[in-house]
């Protein structure tokens, strides 16, 4: 079996922007740890498969049926009925469809990334728990059953509620700055907010598994803001290449390892876990 990537040391990155950089790097350190394992390589192929199946279903169903029913819609609303108007509602006609299209293809991107969130949640979980077992030496977690899997989507759909409806506190007020002298000020400070919760999204996986109650679920995010910025920033960059999802789900459990080697998030590890993880360090 291939030798265990190395953990990166917390106490190594004095100063806000080290850690920032570490956790950039951190988002992109779970594409070796996964390609390094056999096992999940295999788990990470599954939520990818239904990521593109969900996205080419959507992609289809807006494409073919609703895009062009509401483009002709918003046309014939326009007055840009090509059979009604003059020589310029064609073009406006185009145009119109053009946008509507251009809609439909991000919805079906962004709508297939939050459904495959869900229903790939078990998967997710599995490759979570797999990259614990690697580092320390020992299963981890529950078999993934089919009680599992219904559990687990169960779950992970209240958790985007709690996500969403907790990043709405802080992304509602600031978009309301925007429009004032603080605008300058906001933009920043809105992408900082969304690159927060963006790590969290990788990062609560961890957390829950080793029962962390959601205060400090929240809690370990903001101790190590810097960080988790950073890897927000990364997962950002990241999930660019579609698809993705599954290599920042270890590279998220890696960071927590980390940190939990040293202490600074709550884990159930034990002191034998936490000297073995530290043996990872550089």
């Amino acid at each position: 079996m291939a030798r265990t990537p190395t953990l990166f040391d917390p106490e190594a990155a004095p100063g806000a922007v080290a850690r920032f950089l570490v956790g950039v790097r951190a988002a992109f350190a779970g594409v070796p740890v996964v390609l390094s394992d056999q096992r999940l390589l295999a788990l990470s192929l599954v939520p990818m498969l239904l990521h593109v199946a969900l996205f080419i279903a959507l992609l289809v169903g807006l494409t073919g049926t609703v895009a062009p029913a509401v483009g002709h819609a918003v046309a014939h609303a326009l007055g840009a009925d090509p059979q009604q108007a003059g020589l310029w509602a064609r073009p406006l006609s185009g145009i119109v469809h053009a946008g509507v299209v251009v809609l439909a293809i991000a919805t079906a991107f962004f709508g297939s990334v939050f459904v495959a969130s869900v229903l790939g949640d078990p998967f997710y979980d599995a490759l979570s728990e797999r990259t614990e077992e690697l580092y320390l030496g020992r299963a981890v977690g529950a078999p993934l059953t089919v009680h599992a899997v219904v559990v687990g989507i169960g779950r992970e759909l209240v958790a985007n509620l709690v996500r969403l409806f907790v990043w709405s506190l802080g992304a509602l007020p600031l978009w309301v700055l925007s429009f004032t002298f603080a605008g300058f000020v906001a933009g920043p400070l809105s992408l900082a907010w969304t690159w927060l919760f963006t790590a969290y999204e990788f990062l609560s996986r961890s957390l829950v598994r080793h029962t962390v109650h959601i205060g400090g679920r929240f809690g370990a995010l903001f101790s190590q803001k810097q960080l988790f910025l950073g890897f927000g920033a990364g997962a950002a960059l990241v999930s660019l290449v579609p698809f993705t999802s599954p290599f920042l789900v270890v590279g998220a459990t890696r960071a927590y390892l980390a940190l939990a080697a040293s202490g600074r998030v709550a884990s159930r590890l034990t002191d034998a876990d936490r000297e073995r993880l530290c043996s990872y360090f550089p």
